[in-house]
């Protein structure tokens, strides 16, 4: 499982159907959140989408070079877990 954020519904469905048309997932899930973050010292509130991503250790790669390379955001961020 990997998750990200993009910046709006569009930038996450285009980075969805990119990870899912290069088969480096199975399954993304997508939900609107609200977040709370320090970026260049100032306190930031922005609405985003957060992308829940089902894939093997075996794509975990390729999937973190596609988001690097795909995602809208300087410093896009990249959370994984093992089940």
């Amino acid at each position: 499982m990997v998750m990200t954020t993009a910046p709006d519904r569009e930038e996450a469905e285009s980075l969805a159907d990119g990870i899912l048309n290069n088969r480096l997932a199975a399954c993304v899930q997508m939900a609107d959140i609200r977040s709370f973050f320090l970026w260049e010292g100032a306190m930031q509130k922005e609405s985003e989408v957060a992308l829940y991503i089902k894939t093997t250790e075996a794509r975990y790669s390729d999937l973190e070079a596609y988001i690097q390379e795909y995602h809208p955001y300087d410093v896009p961020d990249f959370i994984s877990s093992v089940f």
